[in-house]
Formats: structure tokens, C-alpha cells, sequence
């Protein structure tokens, strides 16, 4: 009996379940048809579009030939669990960047202010909460959250709706659109649309922006805190509040902490796995690999595009490791964590990927722009400003480019840049010479953003969205603050045989706050008080002028999008006119059933190439009434709302092709 007491160790128990999974995924692929046996690889032969059922089963049965051969894996990793464990070892350098000279902060000090930097972004962000969902978020909450009506009779959209809401295996699973299915966000975004529906006694077809988006608000004010934590946690607490106030006023932290996608919950989950494998580097400890573990497979499932900054990490910890006389035990480890969040990270996310692979041949119409030096000018300036370098359209008011802030506030944007330039430059090289492990960690992170730029123009040949590399933002906001940290020590010196050394370095850091705030300040109070695309707002303008929204009755208001739109918002709407016949087929329509008809045009460049005709009925006084724009940062975002005018569209139509 005490022999067999001794063999329930915490590592036999793991042994045990890993061969569970693997028992039981092998019985899985038995019961299971091989994908190519199957009704996918038939349509797919076949040139139809698979159901998301067989999309499903065939990620699933890849998921389990993953789980069995990871599984496989680790059990053979696991005979080397105990390596290593009983030599004593010299104790590693710490992970700190602190020094001697520092300045401390009391830990009510250090949560005071950082309440203040937390309370104050919420103060930026609550406006955005109930902006209009959207292209993006729209198409995410409609296919994976919400649900939206659809027509009972596709021929007929003007008549009754019916309610058509994801189920949850649609919400784990579903990747219609392509891989903008943010999976953490979706789950965490569904339960709070259920519990704000439960409290207000709302049915199930209501929504809310501001209830859908909670969990990125919630997400992006811990993103603040993390930052201050891991800085703290790497002995500079005074830098980490210096971060955190740096972040809150980037143009993205205000933009994507206030968005129904799931960029949010990767920034509050990036510095705690700085914390975590800081902790697993220093003491080699099981619990700090599992919780490593846990927070890589949580930080793919808010959001995969994060593999970049997650794989570089860990190419940084290997080398850090293989450095190490106790490399053994740790590789072994850490091999071990990163097997443990894949196996469950790929057999979530599996299903996924056949549906991504056929959505992006159904949607290589709409790739994006070209990847030229515009595009690269871009992309530069970014993740620094959160501003594109080049004015793309000098017609559009209301975007926002290096080019016209520089002309129209020269002295403050140059001056706030100039700042935030500097001290990235003086805090990266600072990082390096405090502590060259946390260097190497957070440069291999900042360095990925490079590889990801490379795979998208090389390898995948489409653009790159400057967004996606928003990972690097926490990084980028701590080589600021230290930069600022390290520039304004010296006017600490030189005010050293002053009165207040102290207070002259903090209003130096206060001011040289201020001036990086100013000069973002432009694009902050656009994203505050301009929604990105006012579909809520086009709504109103044109459906809610004639009638409230009844799904169980027809429609009076018919609406063409010249672009897209989102059926969350108007369900009846339609977007297959692209010529002047087209459009008189609605209008004869309207005319008949005396219905109105409003037209929208969005991204008025393409419409000028591919539907000239229809924008010069539209801009006709005697045909359509311009009823409004809701103008936008991009111009493709635009909406303008035309309605038209019974006596004059009457005699257009009768005038036939």
C-alpha cells in the first residue's frame, strides 16, 4: 500500500490524464469520417460551398488526430519531468531593471495615481460605447453573438422578418467571414448582451452597443493596469505608471478598448504573461508554467493574430534558456507549457480554419490596397501615433494624417511626435542597458511586428491592416515611458542643488505628458465623438423617419446600400444595384407600392468608377433629396443618405432603356 501511495504523484496523476485525452481522441477518430471520406472534401471537389456543419466536423476530426499525436508527445516528454530537479543550480539574474538610484513609490502612491490613469480613459471611452457597431464588428456580432432578422421571403424584403441568432457551437466555432471571429471576445460578449437582456426584461432580438462592447472596456482599463503591474513587477513601478498613462492616450488604446473585437482582452493579457513567465524564468516552477500555458491558450483564443508576438517570446525565453546551466529542466518545462496550450488551443480553433481557407477565396475581391511605400509610411507611424503618415484623401475633413496635422498645428504635432520618437529611442536603449534578458524579451515582441509585415506581403500577398499589429502597443508605450523616465532624470540632476529636485522632474514628465496628448489629441476627439460607420445613424435618418421597426409587418421604407451594409441594423436592406437599371427596377418598385426609398452611397470612390450613372441621378435636386452624411475618418466609411423625390423619379423611369 505505501508503494502504491508513492506512485499518486502530481506528475503521475498528469501522466494519467494526458493518457485519458489520448484514449478517448483515439476513440474519437475511429467514430469519426476522415475528412477526405466525407460530404466537405465531396462539395469541396465539387465547387460548392461546405456547410458550417461539415466545416465543423471536419475541424473536429482534426482536432482530435492533433490531440492524439500531442498527447503522444507529451507522454514521452513527461519521462523527462524529473530531470535535473534533485542538482543544485547557481540562482539565475533576476529579471529586474530596477537600480539603486530609482525612484520608490509606496504601494498606495502607486495605486492612487493609478486610479486616476484609470479613471480618467474611462472618462475618454464611455462617449464611443454607443457608437454604431461597424463594418467589422457588425458582420462578428450578426454571424457570432447577436444573431439578425432576415426576410421570410428572399424576393421579398419589404415583408415579415424572422429572428436568426447563432447557436453556441456557432459562436466556439463558426469562422464565415474569415478569421474575424475573436472567440474569447464572442463568449464573453454574448454573456453580457444575455445578462443585460435578463435585467431589463429586453427579448432576445434587442441589443445594445455599449452591452456588447463591455468586455473590451473592461479588457482595456486592466490593459493599464497589467502594463503598470509588470512593470512594477520588473522593479520600476514609477516607469509602469509612466506606461500606463502613455497607453491610455494612444489613439488605439481609445479606439479598440471601446470595440466589440477581442484587441482588448490580448492587451490585458500580454503583461501578465511577461508577469507569469518572469516568475517561471526566475523559480522553475510547475504552477508558473501551467499558468503560462493557460495564458498563452487564452491570449490565441481572444485573438490568433497574437501568434506573431507569442512565437518570437518564446524563440527570446528558449535562447534565455539555452543560456542557462539549468537549461534542461527549464526547456523541458517550457516545452511542456507550450504542448499543453496547444493541444487545447487547436482543438478549439481547428474548426476554424477550413472556413477561414474558403472565405478567403470567396473574398479575394476585396484584398485591400496595394503594400507600396504609402501603405509601408503608414504602417510606420501607427503604432507610435495611432496616425497614418499620408493624407489619402485631401476631400475628406474628417480624416486624420501626419501630412495635416503637421499643417494645420505644426508646432504642437511636431513637437508631441518628436517626444514620443525620442523616448522610444532613449528607452529602448536604456531597456538594453538595465537588463538585457527583459531587452531581449520585449525587442523579440517588438521584432515580430517586422516578421508579421514580411508574411503578409510576401507569403500571403495581402494587405496588412496597420491595426494588427497592435500587440507591439504595450511595448512601444513602455520604451516610451522609459525613455521619459530616463530623459527627465536629468533634469533631476540639474536640479539638484535646487529646492525640488523631485517636483521639477515630475511637472517635466507632466508637461511632456501634456505635449504627447495634444498632439494625439486631434484623432482622440474624432474617435470620441465620430462613429468609425454610422449604420445606427443612417437608420435613423431614413427607416425611423416613417416608421418604427415591426419584423411581423411590411415595410413602407425600402433603403439601397451602394456599398455594404449591415442587416443588425436594416434588414430589409439591399446592396445589388451597381448600374442606373438596377437602381430604376427599385424606384419603379417604390413608385408602384408607393413606398420611399432612400439610397446610401458608401465609399463614393469606387462608386464613381463602377456606378457613375447612379451618382449622377442621386446628385439630380429635381430626382433625390440629399438628406445627410455621416462623414467618417475613412472616406470608404462615408455615408451619404438621398432620398428620392416621387415626381421627378416618375418621370426618370418612364424613360426606358
Amino acid at each position: 500500500m505505501p508503494r502504491f501511495r508513492s506512485l499518486l504523484t502530481p506528475l503521475n496523476f498528469g501522466r494519467l490524464i494526458l493518457l485519458g485525452v489520448l484514449l478517448v481522441s483515439t476513440e474519437q477518430l475511429d467514430e469519426m469520417r476522415p475528412p477526405w471520406k466525407s460530404a466537405w472534401a465531396r462539395h469541396i471537389a465539387e465547387g460548392k460551398e461546405p456547410t458550417f456543419g461539415e466545416h465543423l466536423s471536419t475541424g473536429l476530426w482534426y482536432g482530435a488526430a492533433a490531440r492524439v499525436g500531442i498527447c503522444g508527445a507529451l507522454l514521452a516528454v513527461s519521462f523527462l519531468w524529473g530531470v535535473g530537479l534533485k542538482r543544485s543550480y547557481p540562482s539565475p539574474t533576476p529579471l529586474s531593471l530596477a537600480r539603486p538610484d530609482d525612484a520608490a513609490v509606496s504601494p498606495r502612491t502607486f495605486a492612487l495615481v493609478l486610479g486616476v490613469i484609470v479613471a480618467g480613459s474611462l472618462v475618454l471611452r464611455l462617449p464611443r460605447m454607443t457608437h454604431s457597431f461597424w463594418g467589422d464588428e457588425a458582420d462578428a456580432m450578426a454571424t457570432y453573438v447577436h444573431g439578425n432578422f432576415r426576410p421570410a421571403e428572399k424576393n421579398e424584403p419589404e415583408g415579415r422578418l424572422y429572428f436568426e441568432q447563432p447557436t453556441w457551437g456557432q459562436s466556439f466555432f463558426s469562422a464565415r467571414h474569415g478569421a474575424n471571429n475573436h472567440v474569447l471576445f464572442t463568449l464573453a460578449s454574448r454573456t453580457c448582451l444575455n445578462g443585460w437582456r435578463l435585467v431589463t426584461g429586453q427579448p432576445q432580438t434587442a441589443f445594445v452597443e455599449w452591452a456588447a462592447r463591455l468586455p473590451s472596456l473592461i479588457a482595456g482599463l486592466g490593459s493599464l493596469v497589467t502594463l503598470a503591474l509588470l512593470l512594477r513587477r520588473w522593479g520600476l513601478p514609477t516607469v509602469g505608471l509612466l506606461a500606463a498613462a502613455v497607453m491610455s492616450i494612444h489613439p488605439w488604446h481609445v479606439r479598440y478598448t471601446a470595440e466589440a473585437r477581442g484587441y482588448a482582452l490580448m492587451l490585458l493579457l500580454m503583461p501578465i504573461l511577461l508577469i507569469v513567465l518572469t516568475n517561471a524564468l526566475e523559480k522553475n516552477l510547475w504552477r508558473d508554467w501551467l499558468l503560462f500555458a493557460l495564458g498563452e491558450f487564452l491570449l490565441m483564443y481572444s485573438w490568433a493574430g497574437i501568434m506573431y508576438g507569442l512565437a518570437a517570446l518564446n524563440v527570446a525565453a528558449a535562447v534565455l534558456m539555452l543560456l542557462r546551466k539549468d537549461r534542461l529542466p527549464l526547456l523541458v518545462r517550457w516545452t511542456t507549457a507550450n504542448m499543453l496550450a496547444a493541444v487545447v488551443f487547436v482543438s478549439l480553433y481547428l474548426p476554424h480554419l477550413p472556413q477561414i481557407e474558403s472565405a478567403r477565396k470567396r473574398l479575394l475581391w476585396i484584398k485591400g490596397l496595394p503594400m507600396d511605400k504609402v501603405w509601408f509610411h503608414n504602417l510606420i507611424t501607427q503604432p507610435f501615433t495611432g496616425i497614418s503618415y499620408h493624407e489619402m484623401n485631401a476631400g475628406n475633413p474628417s480624416e486624420m494624417s501626419w501630412e495635416r496635422l503637421f499643417r494645420e498645428s505644426p508646432a504642437i504635432t511636431s513637437t508631441g511626435f518628436a517626444i514620443i520618437l525620442l523616448a522610444f529611442a532613449v528607452g529602448f536603449v536604456a531597456l538594453w542597458r538595465r537588463n538585457r534578458s527583459v531587452a531581449w524579451l520585449v525587442s523579440a515582441i517588438l521584432g515580430a511586428s517586422v516578421v508579421c509585415t514580411l508574411h503578409f506581403k510576401f507569403i500571403l500577398k495581402d494587405e496588412l491592416r496597420a491595426w494588427y499589429l497592435i500587440f507591439t502597443l504595450p511595448f512601444i508605450s513602455l520604451c516610451v515611458a522609459l525613455g521619459l523616465y530616463e530623459i527627465t532624470s536629468l533634469i533631476k540632476k540639474c536640479a539638484a542643488q535646487g529646492p525640488s529636485p523631485l517636483m521639477a522632474r515630475t511637472g517635466a514628465v507632466i508637461v511632456c505628458l501634456l505635449l504627447i496628448g495634444a498632439s494625439t489629441w486631434p484623432m482622440n476627439a474624432s474617435l470620441i465623438t465620430q462613429p468609425e460607420e454610422d449604420y445606427k445613424g443612417v437608420v435613423a435618418a431614413s427607416l425611423s423617419r416613417h416608421e418604427s421597426f415591426a419584423p411581423d409587418t411590411a415595410s413602407k421604407v425600402h433603403v439601397v446600400w451602394l456599398w455594404r451594409f449591415s442587416a443588425l441594423y436594416d434588414p430589409r436592406g439591399e446592396s445589388r444595384a451597381r448600374n442606373l437599371p438596377d437602381l430604376k427596377v427599385y424606384m419603379e418598385k417604390a413608385l408602384q407600392s408607393g413606398r420611399e426609398l432612400y439610397v446610401v452611397v458608401g465609399f463614393r470612390e469606387l462608386a464613381k468608377l463602377k456606378s457613375a450613372d447612379i451618382l449622377a441621378v442621386l446628385e439630380d435636386p429635381a430626382q433625390y433629396e440629399s438628406v445627410v452624411s455621416f462623414p467618417s475618418r475613412e472616406s470608404l466609411h462615408t455615408l451619404d443618405v438621398y432620398r428620392m423625390k416621387r415626381s421627378g423619379a416618375s418621370a426618370l423611369t418612364t424613360n426606358k432603356h
